[in-house]
C-alpha cells in the first residue's frame, strides 16, 4: 500500500530556508566568484577551470535578478584577464582581451538563458497555483447533493459522438 511523503523535519525545513534566503542574496555570488577566481590564480596557468565560471553566474540569474547575473559575466572575465596579464608569465595583450571577450560572450549567452528559464519557471508555478486553487470550485455539489459537474468518465461517455450507420 503507497504511503503519503512525509513532510522534511522541522530542521531539515530550517536549513532549507536559510539555504535559500542565502542563495537570493547577490554577495553569495559574488563570494563564489571571488572563490572561482582565487581558485583560477592559485591553480596557475597550465591547469585551467573555466567551467567553473558558470556555476556563480548561473546561480545569480536563477535566484537573483538577470542585472545581478550579467554583472558577473562581465567582471569574472575581466578578473581573469588580469590575472592573465599581470599575475601569469607575460602573454600577449590581444590574446588575453580575445579570450576575455569569448568568455564575455559565452557567460552573457548562459547568463540570458538560465534568467529566461526562472523565469518562466516561476510563471508556470504561479499558473499552476491558481489552477490547483479553480479545482475544488469546480467539484462544488448543488443543494440537491448531486455534483456541479460531471466526472470524468461521464463526460467522456457524453462527449463521444453516436456513430453513424451507412
Amino acid at each position: 500500500m503507497p504511503t503519503c511523503p512525509q513532510p522534511p523535519p522541522p530542521r531539515k525545513r530550517a536549513l532549507a530556508r536559510l539555504a535559500l534566503a542565502a542563495l537570493a542574496s547577490p554577495a553569495t555570488h559574488v563570494a563564489t566568484g571571488a572563490f572561482v577566481l582565487s581558485l583560477d590564480m592559485l591553480t596557475g596557468p597550465f591547469l585551467m577551470f573555466p567551467i567553473f565560471f558558470v556555476l556563480p553566474v548561473s546561480l545569480a540569474a536563477w535566484f537573483c535578478s538577470r542585472r545581478s547575473s550579467m554583472s558577473l559575466a562581465l567582471l569574472l572575465p575581466v578578473g581573469r584577464a588580469c590575472i592573465a596579464a599581470f599575475h601569469e608569465f607575460p602573454q600577449p595583450l590581444p590574446f588575453v582581451l580575445a579570450n576575455g571577450a569569448v568568455r564575455i560572450a559565452v557567460l552573457l549567452i548562459i547568463s540570458y538563458l538560465v534568467s529566461r528559464t526562472a523565469n518562466q519557471s516561476r510563471e508556470l508555478e504561479r499558473r499552476v497555483k491558481v489552477l490547483e486553487g479553480l479545482l475544488p470550485i469546480c467539484m462544488l455539489n448543488d443543494a440537491a447533493g448531486k455534483r456541479a459537474r460531471p466526472t470524468f468518465a461521464e463526460s467522456v461517455r457524453l462527449s463521444r459522438v453516436p456513430e453513424r450507420s451507412w
